[in-house]
């Protein structure tokens, strides 16, 4: 191996070392600190839209507890508007009346129902408001419910509790009439206004799910970023924003994985090396005064390319792959240049001056030394030099 080759691979290592090792920084410290640290701005975006969604409910809920705080809903529910046979006897011809029948009309013409169409009309959100006095009895609707006799529902025994009275939220069901995801929040009506008095009855608000999440799907999340809801069996409740990702639905494997964490986050498979996936289940939330008020079995998600989450380190390490490669190749003819001029021509002059003097030409040799002393002229004085001077 010649001696040019061994300062060529001498230099090599000497430059790439410290380059290595920056990139092994980079990759081992910088990197995973990076992603870690998107990953937490994903999970506490998407935590903070998961109390988005329960702030929304429970402001819902705490309007419906006002209403059925009203002086006058209390009185009609406290009176009540049919015994419990007049109640029975309607029900068995319930289904078979129109909206505009006599037997009807009092239920959703009263003024407690006309108030409860104004709330419903007002809020794009609201599908249906009824009351029921503390048997399940009807007493006012904002149109023709499917029933007269409300009690054997799960959402009239579980917000009567028994006559002590608790909010209730339902999960994330199909309204019957529509078929549209629906949320059902049911609240007491008490005698005196406020909890601890007597319940008179129960007033319940069906909302379209859809319109309550609206809110999720407008947060921004990037070009191309999506959020959506579902619920506890996968199913997505909201469509994605036009532009964003295409709409697709969870992989049974994928929503397990969510399910096993309230909060958290995932590169799940996709293009353009996968979605970054957070997600952050919705939690109960006190609005009122009281025990917190349960919530839908809901999870909020947000997905993201991760080439776009990720996209500003992977630059970086390109950017510094290719400035190490530059650098390098730069060092390398540099350092050979220079390697060349001040060592490798040196010491072959040197090499062909010591042949010289092996032959015994010691004119060559010596006129050899005199080159290589000239080149590069003593820093002392040599002994020579020294006897002279004295």
């Amino acid at each position: 191996m010649s001696l040019r080759t061994k300062m060529a691979i001498i230099l090599l290592v000497a430059t790439v070392i410290p380059f290595v090792m920056g990139g092994a920084a980079v990759q081992l410290v910088v990197a995973p600190a990076y992603r870690t640290a998107v990953r937490r701005v994903a999970e506490e975006q998407t935590r903070r839209l998961a109390e988005q969604v329960a702030w929304n409910i429970g402001v819902e809920a705490n309007r419906l507890e006002k209403l059925a705080a009203w002086s006058e809903m209390r009185d009609l529910t406290h009176k009540g508007a049919l015994s419990q046979a007049e109640a029975e006897a309607l029900e068995r011809r319930w289904s078979a009346l129109s909206v505009s029948s006599d037997a009807v009309q009092p239920f959703i013409q009263n003024p407690i129902a006309r108030e409860l169409r104004w709330w419903r009309d007002t809020d794009a959100g609201v599908v249906e408001i009824l009351a029921t006095d503390a048997h399940g009895r009807l007493v006012a609707s904002t149109g023709k419910t499917s029933d007269v006799l409300q009690a054997d529902e799960y959402w009239w025994r579980a917000a009567f509790a028994g006559g002590q009275g608790r909010v209730y939220v339902s999960d994330v069901e199909p309204d019957p009439p529509t078929r549209t995801p629906a949320i059902q929040i049911a609240v007491p009506i008490y005698a005196e206004g406020a909890a601890g008095s007597k319940v008179v009855g129960v007033l319940k608000m069906t909302l379209d799910a859809p319109r309550i999440l609206e809110s999720v799907r407008l947060a921004r999340l990037g070009d191309r970023g999506e959020s959506l809801v579902a619920d506890t069996r996968g199913t997505q409740l909201l469509a994605p924003p036009e532009g964003g990702l295409p709409a697709r639905a969870l992989t049974p494997s994928e929503f397990r994985t969510l399910r096993q964490a309230p909060v958290g986050s995932r590169i799940f498979p996709g293009d353009d090396g996968g979605l970054l996936t957070a997600w952050a289940r919705v939690a109960a939330v006190t609005v009122t005064q009281g025990s917190p008020i349960r919530m839908p079995g809901l999870y909020v998600i947000t997905e993201r390319s991760a080439s776009e989450a990720f996209g500003p380190l992977w630059r970086v390490q390109q950017g510094m792959l290719f400035i190490g490669f530059v650098t390098v190749l730069i060092a390398l003819a540099v350092g050979s240049w220079l390697a060349d001029v001040l060592v490798v021509r040196q010491v072959r002059t040197l090499a062909r001056g010591m042949r010289e003097l092996a032959r015994g030409d010691f004119q060559r040799a010596e006129a050899i030394a005199d080159r290589l002393c000239s080149t590069h002229p003593p820093e002392h004085p040599s002994e020579p030099e020294l006897a002279g001077r004295r």
